[in-house]
């Protein structure tokens, strides 16, 4: 039986519309035309190569923090980001003094008591003694020195958090309402902001490589934890439809080599999607309505639809996604005992 399950429409700030921009109409997505690859430029921007060069983000990071200056490299700057973490300048301080901001991933906001108590621990002993809540709902410590990097991502990663895919050209955190509503609705919202979450995630090894000695977290992710096994999510992500997203490549089978353009972000929402894309802030946003029918659970078959999806839409559009104004609405119907869209 086929059922209608999420609407899915890819939008920039308000501030990017203009009374120029036609009226758009629902369209359907049929076929394997829509994962059409794009053709590749002749000359990879600078960026572009780094990545490729760096070993899944590993390389110059881990060479830049075994050493004892106190900042990184240029291109060991570039690679950070995708670790969470940006190096910016104390404004404080006469002349240089460089410090370490470290933002966190927390899906839908998702937020444990001994997480908290970590932050607010980790921010007195190795940042500036505060912690910052952002509109993109997640914290972010700032004032770390570099050599206290490793000490303070290692006791987020142990804890179930994570910093991974916080910052750089990957899918950032996934938002949702705070809204404490329970409606069936509302829980699924927050159940897909974990999945989204936990099957767009970097799957390099260089973070436990660089922050953990190459040892395994100590716990699992909270969110990954409660929506992983239960999705089958691991398996998902590598499954080969035949569309051309699912990438040879054994270590980031939707990233590649080359990560993304440039970011992402997606809100899952029961609501109008440009309520919550005014609190985004992101040149990139996909929102997401949930619209449960007879209070259906996500159906795991459709993850990494959607994967192949977003992706497709932003590779398609590359670097310049945001100035292209508001895609047509898309619906999907998904057909959860064929796993193909409808």
């Amino acid at each position: 039986m086929k059922f209608s399950l999420l609407s899915l429409l890819l939008l920039v700030p308000a501030t990017a519309f203009t009374p120029m921009l036609p009226p758009t109409s629902p369209i359907a997505i049929t076929g394997s035309a829509l994962f059409s690859a794009p053709p590749l430029s002749k000359k990879l921007a600078k960026l572009e190569l780094l990545k490729i060069n760096s070993n899944s983000l590993t390389v110059p990071l881990i060479q830049d923090m075994a050493d004892d200056k106190v900042f990184v490299s240029k291109d060991g700057m570039q690679i950070l980001k995708y670790h969470g973490s940006y190096m910016q300048q104390n404004r404080d301080v006469k002349g240089k003094s460089y410090q370490f901001m470290l933002r966190l991933k927390q899906p839908a906001g998702l937020l444990p008591p001994d997480l908290f108590r970590l932050l607010d621990d980790l921010s007195a002993k190795h940042g500036q003694g505060d912690l910052r809540a952002t509109t993109r709902q997640c914290f972010q410590v700032h004032g770390i020195m570099k050599g206290d990097m490793k000490t303070v991502i290692s006791a987020i990663m142990n804890i179930g958090s994570s910093t991974v895919g916080a910052c750089g050209d990957v899918s950032r955190n996934v938002m949702a309402t705070p809204a404490p509503f329970v409606s069936k609705e509302y829980q699924h919202v927050r159940e897909w902001s974990k999945v989204f979450g936990h099957l767009f995630r970097p799957m390099t090894p260089a973070f436990s490589e660089i922050w953990l000695d190459g040892e395994k977290a100590a716990t699992m992710e909270v969110w990954g934890s409660e929506v992983g096994e239960k999705f089958d999510i691991d398996n998902m992500m590598r499954q080969d439809t035949g569309r051309g997203v699912v990438l040879p490549d054994s270590t980031e089978p939707i990233y590649g080599d080359r990560y993304l353009p440039r970011k992402v972000s997606r809100v899952p929402t029961t609501r109008a999607p440009h309520v919550q894309a005014r609190y985004s802030r992101a040149r990139h946003v996909c929102c997401l309505k949930i619209a449960a029918q007879n209070a259906l659970s996500p159906s795991k078959h459709a993850a990494p639809l959607f994967a192949q999806l977003l992706v497709h839409l932003l590779i398609s559009s590359g670097p310049e996604v945001h100035a292209i104004g508001v895609l047509p609405y898309v619906r999907l119907t998904l057909n959860p005992s064929s796993s193909r869209l409808a």
